[in-house]
């Protein structure tokens, strides 16, 4: 039976987005919020071997940093006293940052994944 070709890169970034595996699409990329699966238990993919460990955090600020500056301004200029927004921006941020950061780090790891650069993790 031939083996067929790995997905391309755009292919394994769209299904590492919904959290599957971008090698197949099928099964489940993480085991925890951020811990990846060592293997595939579907196509056996050695996604824990993907190095990701600094930069899809760096990827989530720099992406989020629109947010950031805007509840910063928000805070600053509101009328509102502090203690309604300081608390209120500070949970906005983190939902975003928690929101983001799984999906971010995955999407990484489905463009690596994809390129080849799969050897030890340092997690």
């Amino acid at each position: 039976m031939p083996q067929s070709l790995p997905p391309s890169s755009r292919t394994a970034l769209v299904r590492a987005l919904r959290l599957k595996c971008p090698a197949c699409g099928q099964g489940a990329l993480y085991r925890a919020y951020l811990k990846p699966v060592e293997t595939c238990a579907c196509c056996g993919a050695p996604l824990g071997q993907v190095p990701s460990e600094d930069g899809p955090a760096w990827l989530t600020v720099l992406m989020l940093a629109p947010f950031l500056v805007a509840v910063t301004f928000f805070v600053s200029m509101s009328d509102l006293p502090l203690w309604i927004t300081l608390p209120g921006a500070a949970i906005a941020v983190t939902g975003a940052v928690m929101l983001a950061l799984p999906r971010i780090k995955a999407g990484w790891i489905g463009v690596l994944w994809s390129m080849g650069k799969v050897g030890p993790s340092q997690e």
